[in-house]
């Protein structure tokens, strides 16, 4: 996926009920501002997603509207959602970079036998 705008008006969406759709959500957030995009990662080899999403709003302030309103709130099927700013991924260089010094710290060291 790809966002456009801001990452500031990337949100993260969490405790979805499984029976929400995409359209769902955007009907949701819809109600607090413009959404651009929506985006409920799949579960492999399943037409189901994972529980949460991610959605992207056309400005902070309705970024910022959505979390005050829906944050806490049930979705259509009454789980309450966790809304809240999205985290920026990380370069690709700071993943590798990350997964050098997990491995160095958690390697099996054989002369400690």
């Amino acid at each position: 996926m790809q966002f456009e705008s801001d990452p500031k008006c990337r949100l993260y969406v969490g405790s979805l009920s499984f029976q929400v759709t995409e359209e769902d959500v955007r009907n949701m957030f819809g109600t607090t501002g413009k959404v651009l995009d929506v985006y409920l990662p799949r579960i492999y080899k399943t037409p189901k997603h994972k529980g949460f999403g991610f959605v992207e709003m056309a400005s902070f302030e309705d970024a910022r509207n959505a979390i005050a309103q829906l944050h806490e709130k049930p979705d259509l099927f009454g789980r309450n959602m966790v809304v809240r700013f999205a985290d920026l991924r990380r370069s690709r260089e700071e993943q590798i970079e990350r997964r050098k010094k997990f491995l160095k710290k958690n390697r099996y060291n054989r002369d400690n036998e």
